[in-house]
């Protein structure tokens, strides 16, 4: 099944955190929700679904890039970093993602950007926290 379609079906059901970060790193990697990427479960160790390490640790290098130029490094490096995560505001996830990529991001799901933005604040701190375990990103 096309992964887009799976994350309307789920997303506000089961595997919520899961197709957050697959529409996030999609979008990041340019694929728009066109199926080609799962990313792995937030849950499992870095690796655990078909998204290559390679991959994972580029658009996460995307988003982390993103976050410095806005300020938010601190922020972004605390998910990552082996200490307790910083949370973070709707507002610092428009910032950080900027709303070019939360309007992809926001069309590929069928949410509002409200809903996204609200959806992301609420679970990228753990999800990128569980995507490195090790505290650094894949291929660092």
């Amino acid at each position: 099944m096309n992964t887009l379609v799976q994350f309307i079906l789920n997303l506000f059901g089961m595997g919520d955190r899961a197709k957050i970060v697959e529409l996030v790193l999609g979008v990041l990697l340019g694929q728009k929700g066109q199926g080609t990427t799962t990313a792995p479960d937030p849950g499992a160790p870095t690796g655990g679904g078909s998204l290559a390490s390679g991959a994972l640790g580029v658009a996460l290098g995307v988003l982390r890039e993103r976050f410095k130029g806005k300020g938010l490094d601190g922020v972004f490096n605390s998910w990552v970093g082996t200490g307790a995560n910083q949370s973070i505001t709707p507002d610092q996830v428009r910032d950080g993602i900027g709303e070019d990529k939360l309007g992809e991001m926001a069309r590929a799901s069928g949410l509002s950007v409200d809903d996204l933005v609200a959806k992301l604040a609420r679970h990228l701190p753990d999800v990128i926290n569980n995507l490195t375990p090790g505290g650094k990103l894949p291929g660092e």
